[in-house]
Order: structure tokens, then C-alpha cells, then sequence
């Protein structure tokens, strides 16, 4: 069973890097799945929160706030790189 969060908008994910220690610049690509009209859609967004590079150090663990604000664009604006159709094997 899936725990339903506080606040949906707010998420904590884990992950880690294999990196040299140095300053990187973070992006974050984000795919909704929206489903309209019985059809299912994916927008994809990529958002760059942080205004100065990050710190990564090897072998440590750091906390990044990476805050994304979706845009609030109707389904009929959106850009179209074309269609995916499933397939069954």
C-alpha cells in the first residue's frame, strides 16, 4: 500500500553520484503523465533551481534543495515532439 505524502508537492528523493569531488550545476527532468479525455499524455520539463554550482565532495553525504515550480500551461499549448504508441511483446 502506497502511504500518501503531506504535501504531494513536496517529496524528498535519494540518490546518489559517482563523481569527483568539485562544483557541478544540478538540472532536474521532470515527465507528468497527464491523462485527458481518456488519453494519456507526457510532458516533460527540465528545470535548472539553483542559481550558483554545487558542491559535491567524495565520500560525503550533502543535503540540495531542489525546488521546481511546474508551469501552469493547458494541455492545447504544449510543444509535440510526436507520439509513442505502446507495444505489446
Amino acid at each position: 500500500m502506497v502511504k500518501e505524502r503531506e504535501d504531494p508537492n513536496n517529496f524528498p528523493l535519494k540518490f546518489s553520484l559517482t563523481k569527483p569531488s568539485g562544483f557541478y550545476f544540478v538540472d532536474v527532468g521532470v515527465i507528468a503523465f497527464r491523462e485527458v479525455d481518456g488519453k494519456m499524455y507526457a510532458q516533460v520539463e527540465h528545470f535548472f533551481p539553483n542559481e550558483k554550482p554545487v558542491e559535491i565532495v567524495q565520500n560525503e553525504e550533502t543535503f540540495i534543495q531542489l525546488t521546481v515550480k511546474w508551469p501552469d500551461i493547458p494541455l492545447g499549448e504544449l510543444g509535440s515532439y510526436g507520439i509513442v504508441y505502446p507495444s505489446r511483446k
